[in-house]
Order: structure tokens, then C-alpha cells, then sequence
């Protein structure tokens, strides 16, 4: 049997890796419409500043993500490789056996890290195209530690494919719920990068439109 405690642990650091990205402060760069008329200079001026703060956003939003995911990757690596130890202490003093193999500690272990990585962008996105950022971490956490569940619980065959199942499956974790089995890890891996991209793509397009008025 897997570790029965694992699940809860992991999707705690992820979800503070998510919630982090959640928070971290959105670009400060609003760039203004030149308003002087009557002159091609003015014109071709303004173009050239909109054009240079569009890239501007853009850099910052990437910078963030990038710093974001690598600060995830490095506490999903701890958070991971405690689960592991202090999950075989406590079974191992409670005499309880444990069956996982190496290749199971190092999916845990290496797939926690990658999970963090990619929720770190994921949130980071996410608190990019929310202007409330109590109201982004709030969802974050109802998604997660209740519409997600319920859905393994209740329609595993569409839950599966969630956020939080799919980083379960990369990190090689068994659902809380009933029977429900989870993607296989590199579905799971393939699934949870597309989320964090496409959350990422939408922040980017977000921030763009928003601080050019």
C-alpha cells in the first residue's frame, strides 16, 4: 500500500507554491497613450513607447514565472523528500510495512518537485489575470480541497483530468476517494504543463490588454 498520509502532505506544499504564485505582485508598468496630435514624429514616438512597454510587461510576467517556478521546484524538492522520510519513520515505527521501492520514492520525490515547479507558473498566471488576489487564492483553495474532490469522488472519469489529480499522477500519488485511479504519470505530467501554459498564455494576454490603455 502507498502512503496513506502522502497524498495530503504534497497537495499542502503544492497548494502553498500555488497560493505564492497567487501573491506575488503583479507588474507595476501601465503605459500611457501619448496624447500630443498634429505630427508624424509624435505618432511613430508613440507607437515606438507602447511597443516597448508591451514587451516590457511581457519580460516582467516571464521573470516572475521563471522565479517562481524555481523557487517551487526547490521547496517541492524539500517538502517531497521530507514526506518521504518522515512518512517511512512514522509507518516504520508503527510496524507497519512498507512496500514502496525506489522507483516509487524517486517519482515521488522527483514528480512533487516538477508539481511544484509547474503549479508555482500556474499560480503565478492566475494571480496575473486576477485583479483580487484574496479573491484568487480563495478559489485556488475551494477548487482544490473541495470541487476537485468531489469530482475524484463522485465522476473520477472527469475528475482525472483535474489540476490537482493530474500532479497527483506525475508525483505517482492514490486519490483520497473511493476507487478512483489517476492518468498515468507522463499523461498526468503532459496535462499539468498544458494548464500551467495555457494559464501563463491568458496572464500574459491579460496584462498586456489591461496596462495599455
Amino acid at each position: 500500500a502507498r502512503h496513506p498520509s502522502r497524498q495530503g502532505v504534497v497537495a499542502f506544499h503544492l497548494r502553498s507554491i500555488a497560493q505564492w504564485g497567487t501573491l506575488r505582485p503583479k507588474p507595476g508598468l501601465r503605459c500611457q497613450r501619448n496624447q500630443v496630435r498634429g505630427s508624424a514624429m509624435a505618432e511613430r514616438v508613440t507607437i515606438a513607447t507602447q511597443g516597448s512597454c508591451l514587451r516590457a510587461g511581457r519580460h516582467i510576467v516571464v521573470a516572475k514565472a521563471a522565479a517562481a517556478a524555481i523557487a517551487g521546484l526547490v521547496i517541492g524538492l524539500l517538502a517531497a523528500g521530507l514526506v518521504a522520510a518522515i512518512g517511512s519513520s512514522g509507518l516504520a515505527l508503527r510496524g507497519i510495512p512498507i512496500t514502496l521501492d525506489a522507483g516509487d520514492f524517486a517519482q515521488m520525490i522527483a514528480g512533487g518537485a516538477a508539481g511544484a515547479a509547474l503549479w508555482a507558473i500556474l499560480g503565478t498566471g492566475l494571480g496575473t489575470i486576477l485583479r483580487g488576489q484574496v479573491g484568487a487564492v480563495i478559489g485556488l483553495c475551494v477548487w482544490l480541497l473541495l470541487i476537485e474532490n468531489i469530482l475524484i469522488g463522485n465522476v473520477p472519469s472527469a475528475g482525472k483530468y483535474a489540476p490537482g489529480a493530474s500532479d497527483g499522477a506525475l508525483a505517482g500519488l492514490m486519490p483520497n476517494a473511493g476507487t478512483a485511479t489517476l492518468l498515468a504519470p507522463i499523461l498526468g505530467a503532459l496535462l499539468l504543463v498544458a494548464y500551467a501554459a495555457v494559464t501563463a498564455g491568458v496572464g500574459l494576454v491579460a496584462i498586456e490588454r489591461r496596462d495599455i490603455d
